[in-house]
């Protein structure tokens, strides 16, 4: 199977930008620049665990239509990974995307039609979600940490019921030795000004304009920062293996992905300390 590539990228950034100032609230920063953040491989996104879950979700979705749940999304990324995983099998799947947001969900919306899948959205929190046996197939990527220590297992225990019988879940998160992936509390600004500055430049190689203007996009960093650095990471595989447990998971194989580096609460960054991890599991 070639490399997964999501090639709309651009257009997606232009459009989610102007979704996010519709929709979104406290988010808005967050929703509004992910997609750029890919763009310029600020952030590796989907893209930087792709040789890991291609093959886990292409042994699952590839063979015979699924009912596919995708438990959170901060664009049409995932999506467009799971219609690249599943091959000619693509457009024989129902896909249910759930997010708190309704932004990313219409960036999965858009991509569906543009691609011809089927597919529909859900605008709620993974922790309320009261669905029973409506997948056979559940993806998640990095959402875990976005959710309050506290609440991740109930989370996950809310997917336990969605899946089907026999189902299996394909979930990714970071595992930081630090337990947190935290910007340096000492210097925010200093990170705001550094991916403001890469951001532009990147845009400008790309021949990509700049999205909003430059007060607004000024405010847009300094607001993402706090936002998509202040979530603390799972510190190693035991811990969350003790939630997927809690959550009446199995966990029939784990797969290593890329390393990276950690933003420690001192002020300094641990280079190739945090790590990738991609969990398939099954209820017990």
């Amino acid at each position: 199977m070639t490399e997964f590539t999501q090639t709309d990228l651009p257009l997606l950034a232009s459009r989610q930008f102007a979704t996010a100032h519709l929709h979104c609230g406290s988010c808005l920063p967050y929703h509004a620049l992910w997609p750029y953040l890919r763009l310029t491989k600020w952030v590796g996104g989907i893209e930087a665990d792709q040789a890991q879950l291609v093959p886990a979700l292409s042994a699952l979705l590839s063979h015979e239509p699924r009912r596919v749940l995708i438990a959170g999304s901060a664009d049409s990324g995932v999506t467009a990974l799971v219609r690249h995983a599943s091959g000619a099998m693509a457009r024989r799947h129902e896909i249910t995307v759930v997010d708190h947001c309704e932004t990313p969900l219409r960036a999965c919306r858009d991509y569906a039609a543009e691609h011809g899948l089927s597919l529909r959205t859900l605008c709620r929190d993974l922790r309320d979600l009261d669905w029973a046996d409506v997948a056979d197939v559940v993806v998640g990527h990095s959402g875990l940490p976005w959710l309050p220590v506290g609440d991740r297992a109930s989370a996950l225990r809310r997917l336990h019921v969605a899946l089907a019988p026999g189902g299996r879940m394909v979930i990714n998160t970071r595992l930081s030795p630090s337990g947190t992936a935290a910007a340096p509390k000492q210097r925010p600004a200093g990170w705001a000004s550094e991916m403001k500055s890469t951001l532009l430049t990147r845009l400008a190689q790309q021949g990509i304009a700049d999205p909003g203007d430059a007060e607004e996009f000024d405010r847009l960093v300094r607001n993402y920062v706090p936002i998509g650095f202040s979530h603390p990471a799972y510190a190693d595989q035991a811990e969350l293996e003790r939630d997927f447990t809690a959550a009446g998971f199995a966990v029939a194989q784990w797969i290593h992905s890329g390393a990276g580096p950690a933003y420690l609460p001192d002020g300094s960054v641990k280079a190739q300390a945090r790590h990738g991890l991609v969990a398939v599991t099954q209820a017990k």
